[in-house]
């Protein structure tokens, strides 16, 4: 509870236009890469994998779907081809994780786009302040994108909700 609570206040801060630009560049890396994963063979099957659903979310290449189903799927697309940013220290991607999440939270709630950016921001935060404290040993036994960014995921979500409960969504990210 206090490493939630320490993180969670910690992502409490108000996002510059420099930190904005720089999640809007994140952005358009993230969803080139996505893209490009859904053109290649295993993107195919990625997308076949997936039922066509309802929803206010999009899938990329793909049929609206739920939130859930949406930030799944083009989660997996935006890391097919391991194009996508890293963090060296961390050793981990942030955007696969922290994206796709943001977007489909962003598209469910009707976000502006300045909320979507600094959801963003927030997340890739958490991931890599994460990624960060648990240092390249962790990447002996582990996938640190897979372990930290769940994390990210979760800050960037609760910013574009109402915020109140990141601390049990760290909670379920860290089980």
């Amino acid at each position: 509870m206090i490493l939630s609570q320490s993180l969670s206040n910690l992502l409490k801060r108000v996002i510059g236009r420099a930190d904005r630009e720089r999640a809007s560049l994140l952005l358009l890396d993230w969803t080139g890469c996505a893209v490009a994963g859904f053109r290649s063979s295993v993107g195919e099957k990625i997308t076949a994998a997936f039922p066509d659903g309802t929803g206010r979310c999009s899938r990329i290449g793909a049929s609206k779907s739920s939130v859930l189903m949406a930030a799944l799927h083009n989660g997996c697309l935006g890391n097919v081809l391991e194009m996508d940013d890293v963090d060296r220290r961390a050793v981990l991607h942030a955007g696969p994780t922290v994206i796709p999440a943001a977007l489909a939270v962003a598209q469910h709630t009707g976000a502006k786009p300045g909320d979507l950016l600094d959801a963003i921001v927030i997340g890739y935060e958490a991931t890599i302040r994460i990624g960060r404290a648990v240092g390249p040993g962790h990447y002996m036994f582990w996938h640190n994108t897979a372990t930290c960014g769940p994390f990210g995921a979760a800050a960037a979500a609760c910013h574009l909700l109402d915020g109140s409960d990141m601390v049990s969504a760290f909670g379920l990210a860290g089980t």
